[in-house]
């Protein structure tokens, strides 16, 4: 009955997309797992007491022998075969389950997908530990291993290339999204999209699923690390060696869930944040800059920009998990760094101007602060000393600031940088900013 139910199970595994294939119910086989896992579980735990007893009358090597080549042992290792193949096939098939019921109610960040298909993946692993064999919980690990890399990977990325597809005519592959976000404050001047609430609901769940799937990664590794130190006593170094090289697997697999994380953040950012930010960040570089007193205090753009990004950041709360949206905020603030720079440099400044603009920059960082539990400032810290340089009476100052005892160990632009910048400024004479002399050797090196 076993063998006829493992070779059914075989062909169901390599038939799973042909359509009318005999699929067994995964939760019928809950129960032969079970037994089939406390089988092993107890053969061991006998085999184990027998050597313990052998040990102390010196026939350890000739019980070990005898043990080894005995019809109970190649019963249990065909038993063990069966069972990964079927402990295997239970998994897929209740991931699959797990992927088609997806669902998540109005007040929910997140749909049940990671929580049911780490239910599984916890299910199989355990029990598969439980049979006190190595290689079964050896086998369990690879294929959740290879499951959560494929299939559960491709699902969570569903949701954010079907949400990006629809967001942006065309469609952009994510492998293209951190050069492309670069990017966008200095290419684009198409009219952005407005995403709809459903917009940022259904991509807040993908990349709220991403961030429960990469804690429940991390919790799933620490469970089978204490299996594993629950073991040591029992286990040879060869043995041990093996558990560790397939757990190494999986937190491999667990850096690969980090990055999917990144991605969706970047994501987040590009379809929902910046069609709303880019355009209006572009007429920074249309304003004029060299003003006169009068305009001093005029703070309407520095307003509007922190208004724009507060209904963003609004909305993001809204619709992410607190350490998600955290993360998001950070990585907004630093391509938000990066855009603004590249207004500058398309800029002209008077000494005033570089005095409003550094104004501007430092109230945009204290908005920014008051958004986030992570410090923000380092993500400002090249502008900021640009618009120090910008608010310079005469060309010759710099020398001195860069020359400074703790000047120099701090700079986060280059001599080069520090002349483009000086550039920038219409009073200032040009053969007077080629003659500076600024140490290549004091530079920061980043």
């Amino acid at each position: 009955l076993l063998d006829h139910k493992a070779q059914t199970i075989s062909i169901a595994l390599n038939s799973r997309l042909t359509a009318g294939a005999i699929r067994p119910d995964p939760r019928e086989l809950d129960t032969l797992l079970n037994e089939l896992s406390l089988a092993s579980s107890r053969t061991e735990l006998y085999f184990r007491f027998v050597k313990k007893k052998a040990n102390a009358f010196d026939k350890a090597s000739e019980i070990c022998n005898l043990l080894k080549t005995s019809e109970t042992n190649h019963k249990i290792q065909e038993m063990i075969g069966w069972y990964i193949l079927i402990e295997n096939y239970f998994m897929r098939e209740s991931l699959s389950k797990a992927i088609s019921v997806d669902e998540s109610n109005p007040s929910d960040m997140m749909s049940s997908l990671s929580d049911d298909a780490f239910f599984v993946l916890q299910k199989s692993l355990k029990r598969a530990f439980s049979s006190n064999n190595i290689d079964g919980a050896c086998a369990m690990i690879n294929n959740a291993s290879t499951l959560l890399l494929k299939e559960y990977k491709d699902e969570l990325l569903k949701g954010l290339k079907c949400v990006q597809t629809s967001s942006q005519s065309g469609g952009i592959d994510l492998s293209d999204f951190p050069s492309m976000f670069q990017s966008q404050f200095q290419t684009s001047t198409s009219k952005p999209t407005t995403p709809g609430f459903d917009t940022w609901r259904t991509l807040g769940i993908a990349c709220s699923n991403i961030e429960v799937s990469c804690q429940n990664l991390k919790k799933l590794i620490k469970l089978l690390q204490n299996e594993i130190s629950v073991w040591s006593s029992e286990l040879g170094e060869t043995s041990k060696a093996k558990l560790d090289s397939c757990l190494a697997e999986l937190c491999s697999a667990s850096g690969v869930f980090q990055e999917v994380r990144q991605e969706a953040i970047t994501c987040f950012i590009e379809t929902l944040v910046i069609p709303d930010i880019r355009p209006f960040m572009q007429q920074f570089s249309h304003i004029s800059h060299v003003i006169e007193e009068d305009a001093l205090m005029d703070d309407d753009f520095i307003q509007r920009l922190a208004a724009l990004l507060s209904q963003n950041l609004d909305e993001g709360k809204n619709h992410l998990l607190l350490e998600l949206y955290e993360d998001m905020v950070l990585q907004l603030v630093s391509d938000l760094g990066i855009g603004l720079e590249h207004e500058i440099l398309s800029s002209y400044f008077n000494q005033l101007g570089g005095v409003k603009l550094d104004r501007d920059l430092r109230q945009l960082i204290s908005f920014l602060s008051n958004r986030t539990q992570h410090p923000i400032r380092d993500k400002f810290a090249r502008i900021m000393q640009m618009a120090s340089v910008l608010s310079l009476e005469k060309v010759e100052e710099v020398v001195e600031y860069w020359n400074m005892n703790s000047g120099p160990a701090l700079w986060h632009l280059t001599s080069r940088e520090i002349k483009q910048v000086l550039h920038l400024r219409r009073d200032f004479q040009e053969h007077e900013i080629n003659n500076l002399n600024l140490s290549q050797s004091r530079e920061l090196m980043s």
